[in-house]
């Protein structure tokens, strides 16, 4: 696969053709997994992730844009479940798109922290931060890993159990790799002191690199020889993970390491019937108009005598809409799987197509079954909708914890037909919420409806999601609305922390949770002496004195603090709770 200055041309090794499957003024980072490949595409300050399936090939459809081009989106890379790249919005943060899902996940969110070079393999990402330590996420379990060595490490790459990365820990950039399995970190290369290694990039049991040590750049591979090699490697691999070689395994499309084959005609009893998926497609209203949202749906089932291991739908309304890729689960016999979309479509004529084993993993009888097509006709309607939504975005601003603040959308009908919200949905609903409509709901011309929105941070960050809707307007079938806001906590002036200590001491003795400590008169006399310690703590704190304050709210807190020497001057429940409310004070000012 190259890239030029205008285009994306993919090579197919096995019948030496080639394929342009984009074009632009500015393309680079073209990067490959499987049948997927993805680029960036756009200026320095402009760029988007692009995305092909090779799938598409001889089809209409064209690349997806994933991201960008605001913020601009940067060091792309690709793997057998998410690409990834950097974004640069204030600071560097990573994002991912997960194919399985397809959606937009970010994956860091730290202020004042860059986070460069991702790199992906199976559910992990992992990343360079601040050019000092190599990150890793498992994405499905949140697992983290952090190599750091008090030196720079960078440009870390991942396949499998392995992640390698450069560092400069011995004055020069060496390449290291890390088991993730062992969590054992070994250098690669040590090859010439005062030399550098750099730009590696890990697949396998090997390691490439380029090397420096004889003066000029020049590429090697290492052999990592604690790894084994996969010894179906060379006998066509083994693809039900049944530990017999493909090769020479009587059933390799499932997993049967007996290779039992009861009537010797080398066909393992676990094959001995076979999976066939057939697809039918439908769509409703069978007669749409221009103002209707149209329901499809892509059914796939299982009529072989034999199950079918997990394959993929390809899913193509036709038109001006790219194809989506849906995952399918093992169908046993006689199962099926349906998969919808939803649209609002122009008057014109559609050829609705579906193909089931998209990437065919599957092996069957007639895989002539797997594509069915669904020809319809969108007329006009008499009467359009026309949504529009004010405002598109919604900053609540800082909201202190434990608050909420609230905004209005409107949601108008400009156009002659009935406008008929179909979903109102919120990308993030811890934080944000939207009042209750019953959908689907129906807007009159001329006609608005508002939308009551609220925001309640539940931490001290900013938040940010989107409101989607989806309505019958064929020209904006989505509309997104961004919201944000953040959480703060607002410091209580420490006159105030005094007088709510004060009312704690109180409120308290009143309630029976707190005492002064003494026998006779010197329990009240003790617990005055508290009280007294922090009313001069408040009057040195008007009068400037933060010195003398910090000294008097020691002495409290080590009254209060259960420690002995000296003795508390108070007993209770709520002894605890009032030494915290001291030491919260003491951080306010400052104190030593």
């Amino acid at each position: 696969m190259t890239s030029t200055s205008g285009g994306i041309v993919v090579y197919q090794i096995s019948t030496g053709n080639t394929h342009e499957i984009a074009t632009a003024t500015i393309i680079q980072e073209p990067k490959i997994h499987g049948n997927r490949v993805v680029w960036r595409e756009g200026g320095a300050l402009s760029a988007m992730v692009k995305y092909y399936e090779l799938g598409w090939l001889g089809t209409a459809i064209t690349p997806r844009t994933l991201a960008g081009p605001v913020p601009p989106t940067f060091d792309i890379q690709i793997g057998d479940r998410f690409a990834v790249w950097a974004e640069l919005d204030g600071d560097w943060d990573i994002y991912a798109y997960d194919f399985s899902m397809m959606a937009e996940i970010r994956v860091t969110d730290t202020a004042g922290i860059n986070e460069r070079n991702p790199g992906t393999s199976g559910a992990w990402i992992v990343w360079e931060q601040d050019s000092s330590s190599i990150e890793a996420m498992h994405m499905d379990t949140a697992e983290r890993i952090s190599l750091s060595n008090g030196a720079g490490n960078y440009n870390p790459t991942i396949d499998g159990d392995l992640i390698a990365w450069e560092t400069d820990v011995t004055g020069n950039l060496d390449v290291w790799v890390y088991r993730i399995s062992e969590g054992e970190s070994y250098e690669v290369t040590a090859i010439s002191p005062g030399s550098d290694q750099y730009l590696n990039d890990v697949f396998g049991n090997m390691v490439a690199y380029v090397d420096m040590s004889g003066g000029s750049e020049d590429i090697y591979v290492a052999t990592l020889e604690f790894i084994p090699d996969e010894p179906c490697a060379d006998f066509g691999g083994d693809g039900d993970g049944d530990g017999v070689c493909d090769d020479d395994d009587n059933c390799p499309l499932v997993a049967n390491s007996d290779q039992s084959d009861s009537n010797g005609d080398g066909i393992g009893d676990a094959c001995a019937g076979t999976p066939n998926l057939t697809i039918t497609l439908e769509h409703s209203p069978l007669e749409p108009t221009a103002a209707d949202l149209i329901l499809f749906t892509a059914t796939v089932s299982n009529i072989g005598d034999a199950g079918a291991g997990p394959s993929r739908l390809l899913f193509d309304i036709g038109g001006e809409h790219p194809g989506q890729y849906f995952d399918v689960p093992e169908l046993a016999p006689g199962e099926s799987h349906a998969v919808e979309r939803r649209m609002v479509l122009i008057a014109q004529n559609y050829i609705n197509n579906a193909y089931a084993d998209a990437d065919a993993v599957v092996a069957e009888i007639n895989e002539s079954d797997n594509h069915a097509i669904d020809t319809f006709t969108v007329v006009p309607a008499t009467l359009l909708p026309e949504i529009a939504v004010a405002p598109e975005v919604v900053d609540f601003g800082q909201v202190e914890l434990g608050d909420f603040a609230t905004a209005i959308v409107t949601v108008s009908n400009l156009g002659e037909g009935v406008l008929t919200l179909h979903e109102i949905a919120l990308g993030d609903d811890t934080v944000f919420a939207v009042e209750p409509l019953v959908v689907p709901f129906d807007i009159g011309t001329n006609e608005t409806v508002d939308l009551v929105l609220t925001f309640t941070p539940m931490a001290e960050t900013p938040y940010s999601s989107e409101l989607t809707l989806l309505s019958n307007d064929g020209d904006e079938t989505f509309v997104a609305v961004s919201l944000s806001g953040e959480g703060v906590v607002t410091a209580v002036p420490p006159s105030e922390q005094i007088v709510s200590i004060l009312d704690f001491i109180d409120e308290s003795v009143a309630a029976g949770t707190l005492a002064g400590d003494g026998a006779g008169k010197s329990a009240d006399n003790r617990l005055g002496a508290l009280e007294n310690m922090i009313e001069a703590a408040g009057e040195d704190i008007a009068l400037g004195d933060i010195d003398s304050a910090c000294g008097q709210l020691r002495s409290a807190y080590r009254r209060t603090d259960g420690l002995s020497p000296p003795p508390d001057f108070v007993v209770g429940p709520a002894a605890a709770e009032l030494a915290e409310r001291i030491v919260a004070l003491r951080e306010t000012l400052g104190c030593e």
